[in-house]
């Protein structure tokens, strides 16, 4: 029998770690790209608590499909690629040879 651990709310959020467990209802999600700036996607984001924060994410590219929007990641951590085709090292140290869509 799987224990599963429990969410997280918003609020405790912060950059001790690289993953979170939350649930959210995203109540609005809009993108922004201002030349020659990188984009960046921005989310008003909701938890069972109600407690509303804002989330901006930069990256230097956003691929929107049928499944919704991705960006090209670290295999290991939830990191962005700085590069588009061929091997990279991540910030996190790690060496990739592609990048993971995340």
């Amino acid at each position: 029998m799987a224990i599963s651990r429990p969410f997280d709310m918003i609020r405790s959020l912060n950059d001790t770690k690289h993953l979170w467990k939350i649930v959210v209802r995203i109540t609005a999600i809009w993108y922004v790209q201002l030349p020659p700036k990188l984009g960046h996607m921005e989310m008003i984001l909701m938890d069972s608590k109600e407690i509303t924060c804002v989330t901006v994410g930069t990256t230097t590219m956003f691929v929107v499909g049928k499944q919704g929007w991705y960006y090209d990641g670290c295999t290991k951590c939830t990191k962005k690629a700085d590069v588009k085709d061929g091997p990279f090292t991540c910030k996190c140290g790690t060496y990739n040879k592609t990048s993971t869509p995340r």
